[in-house]
């Protein structure tokens, strides 16, 4: 008889989880934060397909050797619960894995997002030809939900499934912005959208992304991070 992965994950922390003071972290709680993070952002009968799950260090270092049986049993739970819901998915489902000192230990942070994961391009302008360019180490924090690498440019956002970056919010238009890079760093362009772009209070058409700078799209607030 197969034994139940979980199982095997438990015994794989067990040690190491009596050393620590208080509750462990569970790994069936880390895959019932996934599904019930997954299932609230669905939005029109898609599921999410990026999940960045993100813990304290201590954490980390003790789901890190496990990940991939983890990994495995999400992936089975978020399986269920699209057919259980009937909702359908646009691209490859990613599920990573990511440390934090932000995150408390014990709870597990969990962002459900939608995301281009094959880099394919979105949203061309009919007869133009779209270049993807490489970026660097760079990330988009979405308040609320977590952390998207900047993976190429021309990177678009917006609540349209055909997005690289997907925020599922009435505030944000469907084809609200795109981060193109220029010699000066990233910018972030409006593509003619109904709120804008809203830094420290002023809405822009253009603006170069800062390291840190939080700006407005709709009522969703992302900044750059600059990882490298």
């Amino acid at each position: 008889m197969t034994e139940n992965p979980l199982h095997a994950i438990e015994r794989m922390l067990e040690r190491t989880a009596r050393s620590l003071s208080g509750n462990a972290l569970h790994p069936a709680e880390i895959i019932q934060r996934v599904t019930a993070a997954v299932g609230a952002a669905a939005a029109d009968g898609v599921a999410p397909n990026r999940v960045v799950l993100t813990l304290n260090p201590a954490d980390h270092e003790r789901f890190r050797p496990a990940f991939r049986l983890l990994q495995r049993e999400i992936h089975r739970d978020l399986d269920a619960l699209e057919a259980r819901e009937g909702l359908r998915r646009i691209g490859t489902r990613q599920v990573l894995l990511e440390a934090s000192r932000d995150v408390p230990a014990g709870i597990p942070a969990v962002a459900a997002l939608f995301a281009d994961t094959a880099h394919a391009p979105s949203a061309p302008i009919p007869g133009a030809t779209r270049r993807l360019r490489r970026a660097g180490d760079a990330v988009l924090v979405v308040a609320g939900s977590g952390p998207v690498r900047l993976t190429h440019t021309p990177f678009s956002i917006g609540r349209g499934p055909a997005n690289d970056l997907v925020l599922p919010s009435l505030a944000v238009s469907r084809e609200h912005a795109v981060v193109q890079a220029t010699e000066s760093g990233y910018e972030l362009v409006d593509c003619g959208s109904r709120n804008g772009l809203v830094l420290e209070g002023r809405r822009h058409d253009r603006l170069l992304l800062e390291p840190g700078a939080h700006v407005m799209l709709g009522d969703v607030e992302l900044w750059l991070e600059e990882t490298g």
